[in-house]
């Protein structure tokens, strides 16, 4: 047993170090095989950098030769450019040279042929001196007058004929002026006659009293015609008794003295008491009546606007408006319709509503007064707000179209007799241009355009202009003086049209051409239906639509654009003819 162990041990001795030294021989075999993959894989990768970096180097080189030549090129090309424009530009200069020199030769010629005349002309005047000279000799040795005594002649001989042209002259300029005074006063007094009258002075300047029988025309008559001529002398309106059964007209252009004597013919006609003394009684009375009416009508327009306290004098000049009609609308209800469309913007813009009410219920309340005091319309208007401290505002929107030979007055006109003027506009109806803003308010008092733009920046874009609407309206007001001629024009024949179209075609209907705006206001009070059915045939059967007057204090009007291609127009007329046939065979 130790025998084995000491044999193992031998075996063990001897084993080991042949062990390690084999090991050792194959790790250092393992060793150098890796270390020469290496090297050969390190050579691989420097000589694979060394061909990618000869490659982009190539490439490299390439890419600059190539823009070398490209900028090569382009400068070639622009020397070439700019060497033919040089070109051109020394032809140019060479012609025009040419040119220059063509012409200074010319002048120098004409110089001289000038200088050459000038000597010539010396010459001639001499001669002409001369020769006038020897013609005053003759003159004076033939007449025997000295030339003071020819001039003193020829002097009285002009003026004796200057005396006679001046009488020609004088007598046609005196007959021109009567004819044009003639004319103007025609002018004046149908502007007169409109103003307080209206367009449709049939309807708005005569009431119908309606009697019992045709008896009570001769007592309204009386003996010798003394009750007519009593009640047309208190009231300042003329009776007309003519045929017409049962009914007596009225006619005046005052619609207030109009009332006072429908109403007090009729208590006349329901008393039968009719002589001066009860005539004159009962006119007392009527006129008691309708300023109790003026009262309780301006007092009711300013509740139903709810508007509060306006002077007493002003509410009875409102309650006045009742009897008053412009373009065949009702002018208190056209200002209680005003006052609340102010009073709506006003609140949807953030300003004072009830100060916006108040100015839309006045601002027309010079029409109530212009049939009795001196002036025009709106110079009435400024001496009323000045007397109870009211501000205008006016809005001219429509005062580039003027249809009649009337120049527009705008109201910063009378800015010398009153500060408190406000003037609003646009160009958006004259070049037609609604969606550009171009809208402006003008404000002469300082303060108070600033509180106005402080209320505006609140609110978004109202104080903000469009750079597009600003350029239209200056180039239109600046340049456009032509298109605005030949918009009148187009617009006065679009009228004609639609004056005659309703007078041939629709004789029910009534309409005469305004003095201005795009808008036909038609008169429908005597077509024998509603305004619903009116509409409901425009519509429905014509397929057109024309807006109701209703909303602009005209029951049974219709208010019509006409601002648009006569075509368009045309074929509009039309359309309302079919509807109200259709309306009329029902």
């Amino acid at each position: 047993m130790s025998s084995v162990i000491i044999t193992m041990i031998a075996t063990l001795v001897i084993v080991a170090p042949i062990t390690w030294l084999v090991s050792s021989s194959v790790q250092k075999k393992i060793h150098n095989t890796t270390i020469g993959n290496a090297n050969d894989k390190a050579r691989e990768i420097i000589d694979e950098a060394l061909k990618t970096a000869e490659t982009k180097k190539k490439e490299s080189l390439l890419e600059i030769k190539e823009e070398s030549l490209k900028t090569r090129n382009e400068l070639e090309k622009e020397t070439k450019e700019r060497r033919a424009e040089i070109q051109r530009y020394e032809r140019r200069v060479l012609s025009k040279e040419e040119t220059l020199d063509k012409k200074i030769e010319a002048v120098e010629k004409r110089d001289m042929s000038i200088t050459k005349k000038e000597e010539e002309l010396g010459k001639m005047k001499q001669k002409v001196d001369e020769l006038e000279q020897k013609r005053q000799q003759e003159l004076e040795r033939i007449s025997g007058l000295t030339s003071e005594q020819a001039k003193e002649y020829l002097l009285k001989t002009v003026e004796d004929e200057v005396k006679h042209d001046t009488a020609v002259m004088v007598k046609t300029l005196e007959s021109r002026a009567k004819e044009e005074a003639d004319k103007k006063a025609k002018e004046y007094v149908v502007s007169a006659i409109q103003r307080c009258a209206a367009d449709h002075v049939a309807e708005t300047t005569i009431s119908v009293v309606q009697l019992p029988n045709d008896e009570m025309k001769g007592r309204i008559i009386g003996r010798e015609g003394r009750n007519i001529r009593t009640l047309e002398t208190l009231t300042g309106v003329e009776l007309i008794i003519d045929d017409t059964p049962e009914a007596v007209v009225l006619s005046g252009f005052d619609p207030i003295r109009r009332e006072v004597a429908r109403i007090a013919l009729e208590k006349l006609i329901l008393d039968g008491r009719i002589h001066p003394a009860r005539i004159e009684e009962m006119v007392e009375k009527a006129q008691k009546e309708v300023e109790v009416l003026i009262k309780e009508e301006g007092e009711a327009a300013t509740l139903e606007v709810g508007v509060h306290g306006i002077h007493p004098e002003l509410v009875r000049l409102l309650g006045r408006m009742r009897f008053r009609t412009s373009y065949g609308q009702n002018a208190l209800k056209h200002s209680i319709e005003v006052a609340q469309l102010s009073g709506l913007l006003a609140g949807e813009v953030g300003v004072d509503i009830k100060l916006a009410k108040r100015a839309g219920l006045l601002h027309d309340i010079g029409k109530s007064v212009d049939h009795e005091m001196e002036g025009s319309h709106i110079q009435i208007g400024v001496d009323l707000c000045k007397k109870y401290n009211k501000w205008i505002i006016s809005d001219e929107i429509h005062m580039d179209i003027q249809l009649r030979d009337r120049k527009h007055i705008p109201l910063l006109s009378y800015i010398h007799e009153y500060d408190e003027l406000y003037t609003a506009a646009s160009s958006s109806k004259t070049f037609n241009t609604p969606g550009l803003i171009g809208s402006y308010l003008m404000i002469p008092n300082e303060e108070v355009r600033e509180k106005f733009l402080m209320h505006t920046r609140r609110k978004d874009f109202l104080n903000s202009v469009s750079i597009f609407g600003m350029y239209a309206t200056m180039i239109g007001y600046t340049q456009c003086d032509d298109y605005i001629d030949q918009l009148n024009d187009y617009i006065k024949e679009n009228m004609k049209i639609v004056e005659e179209f309703i007078k041939e075609e629709l004789p029910d209907f009534k309409f005469k051409t305004p003095d201005g705006t795009y808008l036909a206001w038609i008169d429908a009070r005597d077509v024998p239906y509603t305004a619903e059915e009116i509409q409901d045939a425009l519509v429905n059967v014509g397929g057109i639509g024309i807006m109701k007057g209703e909303i602009y204090g005209g029951p049974k009007y219709l208010r019509m654009n006409i601002g648009c291609p006569q075509s368009k127009l045309k074929e509009g007329l039309r359309r309302f003819k079919i509807a109200m046939d259709a309306l009329y065979s029902k």
